[in-house]
């Protein structure tokens, strides 16, 4: 009898064995938890908090690799409040539809900076349809791809794509106007005038126009704003600091 007692412990043995390498493997493969914990510490930038993470589709691939798909939210801190409030900030400094100032777009990270530039220009498309309460874009909803390893600590990033915008939220209508910028339109033909009767500003000569737009086709069709604009899907703004250097390069005269 002990023969078969053996014959049956090992049998036993054997089975249990084969269903935790069975589970094992199906518990093999990355989670919510394991991209959140990839994605989150990439995307540095004080004005979003990046949160609803969801794995949303994953496959295994070549070299024990793991492809997954997923969304999530970019929010600004202090939800609609904080959006309209940085909003306000960007809108009194920026020279419109071309620059942005740069340190108010505090990102480490290109591609989080091409979101803000998308709230931005969300805003910018709110206010063009005319005065009164606007909706306040506060958050976006996106999406990524990225291709997971197994590692002794755990799940990781071993390549991400550009995650893509697919909706930008916004509060109900609140009221919003334009800040008055501080610097105007190149070209305007309206500058104002000190109390002496001299000009604050100049409008530039047809030479210093050429020149000045020649600096901002020359950026735009750069390999890094192309490449920018290629993950982000916005096209970067130029700095204050370096339009105003075009402009004096240009002799174009900025009002004070």
């Amino acid at each position: 009898m002990q023969p078969q007692f053996m014959q049956s412990r090992a049998h036993a043995i054997v089975v249990v064995l084969t269903a935790t390498i069975f589970l094992s493997a199906c518990g093999s493969k990355p989670e919510t938890s394991d991209i959140s914990a990839q994605l989150i510490p990439r995307i540095k930038c004080n004005q979003l908090v990046i949160k609803d993470v969801k794995k949303t589709d994953g496959m295994e691939a070549q070299n024990k690799t793991y492809q997954v798909a997923y969304t999530f939210a970019a929010e600004f801190r202090g939800g609609k409040v904080g959006a309209a409030d940085f909003l306000s900030k960007v809108m009194n400094l920026v020279y419109p539809n071309t620059i942005y100032n740069s340190h108010l777009l505090d990102c480490d990270a290109d591609v989080a900076q091409g979101w803000l530039q998308h709230i931005i220009m969300q805003a910018e498309q709110n206010l063009a349809k005319g005065p009164g309460p606007i909706p306040i874009p506060y958050a976006l909803e996106l999406q990524g791809n990225a291709m997971m390893k197994k590692a002794e600590s755990g799940w990781v990033f071993t390549d991400m794509d550009a995650p893509q915008v697919i909706k930008v939220i916004q509060s109900e209508p609140l009221e919003f106007s334009r800040p008055k910028p501080q610097i105007p339109a190149v070209g305007s033909s309206s500058p104002s005038s000190t109390d002496s009767g001299k000009s604050a500003g100049a409008t530039p000569s047809s030479d210093s126009q050429a020149c000045l737009d020649k600096k901002i086709a020359e950026s735009r069709n750069s390999k890094e704003t192309q490449e920018f604009k290629k993950q982000s899907g916005v096209e970067p703004r130029i700095p204050n600091e370096v339009f105003e250097e075009w402009q004096a390069s240009c002799g174009v005269v900025a009002a004070k």
